[in-house]
């Protein structure tokens, strides 16, 4: 297949791209163990292969049919089907994948290709299945660089793609790939010591999430580092001196010394050929070590010193004026205001020590990092006992509340029948003394009646 640029194919192209491609497959090599994993755009098939070795099924889709033919005569096994297919339709049942891998994928086509291929990636992923999408972070691959890349259509910033990552995914982990001398991949929330090198800023080329509709676990993690053993052994036992005019270092863009003297003292004058830069890096060597930083003194194009320039390292501790850096890449970080023409600059270091044991350090680390998810569990458990008790007092309150409109009803209830009591006795009243007015005129009536009586009777007998 012949290289174009538009896919990564081993063997054919430079070394560094081929560590960073291989480091993405081999990071998540765990992740994938025993899953039924699809590498969604898998060009030439190195990665569908690399996954293969842990994972139960592998399938690698490609929209172009010379990459699968490629792939399947160079990278087949018995755990691996390649199809050919686009991701804005991916030929699978709804809920039939565990994870979906997709590296340096979705900046190769537009918006709207990209919204349909994370609404593909939703559809066939299993409930708990999770997604890994890697993507160029477009503020540090092309516009610090003021790189175009040919092949790629939409490029995302950082913020831009978890937003876009979120539209399907509320559940994610955005990791950092950065390059130099090994690739590292390093969590954002992470507390990581990378053994072999050290990015001071943690801001990457490549951006790589972790996402899932359901929440992530710990286990869920791709921190590492990857490199060549050849490759980096070319780098031990020099110093070297990178500059840049905007603050991002490249390897082409550095000087390397053989020093003589490590650990003791440096004292070197070292000619940079009248480069030009604004900031410059110094890496002492590319072992842990102590070491006091006596003096460094630009010299410049005309003649003229720069001495006492202020600067920032990536040192692990400071104890007065020694550096302690753990990480096998000690940095010296210079930002002289703006751009000279450098002829040459004079290092005075002192080293006092170098190959420091990390052993209790990572152990140390291991150990707050256990004590810290133990916290970490226990705020939970809290968490989660505080909110039991919170919904029992909301409860209790709405009893207590219940119990309030209970009362008053009763006693509106209550006030009501007192009235209606009231009522009624007075109601007893009226009627009593309509009783006994009734009465007294019944006598009355009874009284006259006998009189007439008697009168009638009177007359009667007094007649016969």
């Amino acid at each position: 297949m012949k290289v174009t640029g538009e896919r990564f194919i081993p063997g054919q192209m430079y070394r560094d791209a081929e560590i960073e491609h291989f480091h993405r497959y081999t990071a998540v090599q765990n992740l994938v163990n025993g899953k039924i994993v699809l590498d969604a755009a898998c060009g030439s098939g190195y990665g569908s292969k690399l996954l293969s070795d842990s994972a139960a099924k592998v399938y690698g889709l490609d929209l172009s049919y010379e990459a699968i033919e490629y792939a399947k005569d160079r990278y087949q096994n018995e755990k691996i089907e390649y199809l050919q297919g686009s991701v804005e339709a991916l030929p699978f049942e709804n809920a039939s994948v565990d994870i979906v891998i997709s590296f340096e994928t979705i900046e190769h086509v537009d918006g709207q290709t990209q919204r349909k291929f994370l609404q593909e990636i939703h559809r066939v992923l299993k409930e708990d299945g999770i997604l890994i999408m890697s993507s160029p972070n477009k503020k540090l691959f092309t516009d610090d660089r003021q790189l175009i890349t040919t092949f790629h259509v939409k490029e995302f910033y950082e913020k831009e793609f978890l937003l876009f990552l979120k539209e399907y995914f509320p559940f994610y982990r955005l990791y950092n790939q950065y390059f130099s001398k090994v690739s590292n991949i390093v969590g954002e929330t992470e507390q990581a010591l990378i053994p072999l090198n050290y990015d001071y800023q943690r801001k990457g080329l490549f951006l790589i999430a972790i996402a899932s509709k359901k929440a992530l676990t710990f286990k869920d993690s791709i921190d590492s580092c990857y490199y060549y053993p050849e490759e980096y052994s070319r780098y031990n036992d020099k110093l070297q001196i990178y500059f840049s005019s905007n603050g991002v270092y490249n390897e082409s863009d550095c000087f390397i010394h053989e020093i003589s003297n490590f650990p003791g003292v440096i004292n070197e004058t070292i000619d940079l050929e009248n480069i030009s830069g604004r900031y410059f890096r110094i890496d002492p060597n590319n072992v842990s070590c102590s070491l006091v930083i006596q003096n460094i003194i630009f010299i410049l194009s005309d003649g003229t010193y720069l001495e006492g320039v202020k600067f920032n390292t990536n040192a692990d501790k400071c104890d007065g004026s020694e550096y302690i850096f753990y990480s096998k890449d000690p940095q010296i970080l210079f930002d002289l205001g703006k751009a000279y023409s450098i002829r040459a600059v004079t290092l005075q270091i002192k080293v006092l020590s170098s190959n420091i044991d990390l052993y209790p350090e990572y152990m140390h680390i291991i150990n707050e990092n256990t004590i810290l998810r133990e916290n970490l569990h226990h705020i939970e458990g809290l968490s989660q006992e505080g909110e039991y008790l919170k919904q029992e007092r909301e409860q209790l309150k709405q009893e207590r509340e219940q119990l309030k409109r209970n009362v008053t009803q009763l006693e509106n209830l209550t006030n009501s029948q007192e009235l209606s009591n009231k009522k009624i006795v007075a109601e007893n009243q009226s009627l009593q003394l309509e009783n006994d007015q009734l009465h007294d005129e019944l006598t009355d009536i009874t009284k006259s009646f006998d009189l007439v009586k008697s009168k009638w009777w009177y007359k009667l007998f007094n007649k016969n």
